[in-house]
C-alpha cells in the first residue's frame, strides 16, 4: 500500500531530480511496479476500507435486555449466556461493548486514607542489628517505634550539617 508521501516521493524524484523507475526502486525499497503505478497516476493515492460488522453485531439487542434486567451481570456470564445462543466471537470484544454501554463503575475505593497527628500512632518494628565484634552464639535484638507522621517539619537543631 502507497502512501501519500512515498507517491509524491516517487514523483518527485522522477520529475525533478530526473532519476530512473529502477534507481528511485532502489533508494525507497520498492518494487518497480509500484514506482511504475505512481508515475503513471496523475491522482493521489486513496485507500478506502468498508467497515465490517463484527460478530457481535446481531447479539446487542441480546446483550442490551441483559443488561435491563441484571444490571450486575459479569461480562464472562453474558459470554456463557450469548455462546449458547451461537455467539462466537471473542470475550475483548464484548468487553469493550459492555465498557461503552455500562460506562466506568465507580466502586468502592480500594484503600483507605487515614491521617494521624504527630505522636497519635506508631508502629512497632524488631530488628537484629549486625553488631560487630559481638560472640557469635549472642545477638542483639532492638525495637523501633517510628512515628507515622512523616510530614511533621523537622527541627532545623537536628538538621544534617550539610543542610540536606
Amino acid at each position: 500500500m502507497l502512501t501519500v508521501e512515498e507517491w509524491a516521493e516517487i514523483r518527485r524524484l522522477h520529475f525533478v531530480e530526473k532519476l530512473s523507475k529502477r534507481a528511485i526502486a532502489r533508494r525507497l525499497g520498492v518494487h518497480r511496479a509500484t514506482v511504475t503505478r505512481a508515475l503513471s497516476s496523475q491522482l493521489l493515492p486513496t485507500y478506502t476500507t468498508g467497515a465490517r460488522p463484527t460478530q457481535l453485531e446481531p447479539f446487542r439487542p441480546r446483550i442490551q435486555t441483559l443488561l435491563d434486567a441484571y444490571p450486575e451481570l459479569s461480562g464472562v456470564r453474558i459470554r456463557e449466556i450469548l455462546h449458547a445462543e451461537g455467539y462466537q466471537g471473542g470475550q475483548t470484544i464484548l468487553n469493550d461493548h459492555l465498557r461503552d454501554v455500562r460506562g466506568t463503575r465507580h466502586l468502592h475505593p480500594v484503600y483507605v486514607q487515614t491521617h494521624y497527628a504527630p505522636g497519635a500512632s506508631g508502629q512497632i518494628d524488631w530488628a537484629t542489628p549486625a553488631a560487630r565484634n559481638m560472640a557469635a552464639s549472642s545477638r542483639a535484638r532492638s525495637s523501633e517505634l517510628p512515628a507515622r507522621a512523616s510530614r511533621v517539619p523537622r527541627d532545623p537543631r537536628n538538621a544534617p550539617a550539610d543542610g540536606s
